[in-house]
Order: structure tokens, then sequence, then C-alpha cells
């Protein structure tokens, strides 16, 4: 496969952040509420899933981090307000516990990991996933299962290489080229991710919006 580079917008459109807040959070997947289509943020602890989803809600606070991988156990569930020029969408965002952290207890990993897989093979509010990956990490089989199971679902699996700022410029596509290929993503829907610099914020805003 030919490496293709993320290309966002055509023309790109202000998006502004109204509102963004907690709703609730669960430890099983029974207990969910049907509040919209939702977008599931997924990967393993210290990923850097809090950190990316306080960057695109523009709130610093919203999502709890820690320097302690596994610190999110359920199921956390915010909404997004995003508006451009004419349109307002309201979007529900899923935290999923992050896997593979290993001072866990084996029943508690065993918990998170039944919710994560539990929510990805059967929620049907769910549209979108956005798989994050650590881009000095490689990807483990849980990583392969979740890209096997948004392709068998039919749902748009975005890959999202996080804390992008830790690798130099020039050995990030190589990086993006490589998983492109070993895990037979569509190059459209990998991107980068660094909370030290504010274009990945806005072009992250942009891809939600237009899913919805």
């Amino acid at each position: 496969m030919d490496y293709i580079p993320t290309v966002i917008a055509e023309a790109k459109v202000n998006i502004k952040v109204l509102k963004s807040e907690f709703l609730y959070s669960v430890p099983k997947l029974t207990m969910m509420r049907d509040v919209g289509s939702e977008i599931a943020f997924v990967g393993r602890s210290n990923s850097g899933k809090s950190s990316l989803i306080n960057s695109v809600c523009h709130k610093k606070d919203l999502a709890r981090t820690s320097k302690l991988p596994g610190r999110t156990r359920h199921a956390v569930v915010y909404e997004l307000v995003l508006a451009d020029d004419a349109t307002k969408k309201d979007i529900t965002l899923v935290d999923l516990p992050g896997f593979g952290f290993a001072s866990m207890s084996k029943s508690e990993a065993e918990e998170c990991e039944a919710l994560i897989f539990s929510y990805l093979t059967a929620r049907n509010p769910l549209k979108h996933i956005f798989l994050l990956l650590d881009i000095r990490r490689e990807p483990d089989d849980r990583e392969k299962q979740i890209v096997q199971i948004a392709h068998k679902r039919g749902i748009d699996l975005f890959f999202i290489l996080t804390k992008c700022d830790k690798v130099p410029v020039s050995g990030r596509k190589p990086i993006m080229k490589k998983h492109i290929e070993s895990l037979k993503l569509d190059p459209a829907l990998v991107f980068l991710h660094s909370t030290h610099d504010e274009k990945f914020k806005h072009e992250l805003q942009q891809v939600i919006f237009k899913q919805f």
C-alpha cells in the first residue's frame, strides 16, 4: 500500500466549542444510557486519552489526567457541543478504560477489558472509534483486535498517534506509514496528536465535527 499523507478539510472552517461537560460514569455496559450517537476513545493506559479529550473539548480538567497509568476504570461519558458559522452539533464522547496496565490486579484488568470489548462489539449508538497509541509504542494484539472489530462492524476507526512531540518531525511519517501498512488502516483516518501544539487540537475538532 502506498503511503498517503493525512489530509484534513479542503476548506477549513472555524470550529468553536460551545459546551463540554461530564455526563456520567459506569463500570458496566448494561448501565449506559442512550443519549445519541457516540465516539469512543480507547487505548492503552497512559496513551494520552484524557489529555486528548481535554484538548479537543477545550477544558483543561474535564477528563481527569494522572501520571499513574490505569486511573480510568469506568466508561466515562461527556457531552461536547461544536459549532461552525452555520451549524451546531451535539456529540457524545465515551472515554473507555485504558488496557494493559501491569499493576492492576488480574480481576480488575479482566473487568476493564470486558467493559472495553463488550462496548466495542455490542454498543449500538457507537458510530466511530478513536484508537490511541503512543507514537513510541508498537501495536499489540489488543490494538489489532480493536481494528478488526471496527472493520467487522463497518465502523470508521480513526488511529491517533499521541505524544508525537516525543519524535522528531522527520520520523513521524515513516511511523504512520508503518502502522497504515501493518494494520491495514485507511490513510485518511490516521492522525498525529500532541498537547503541546494547538494545530493538532484544531485538526481533530474538524474531524469530529465532520462525522455528525
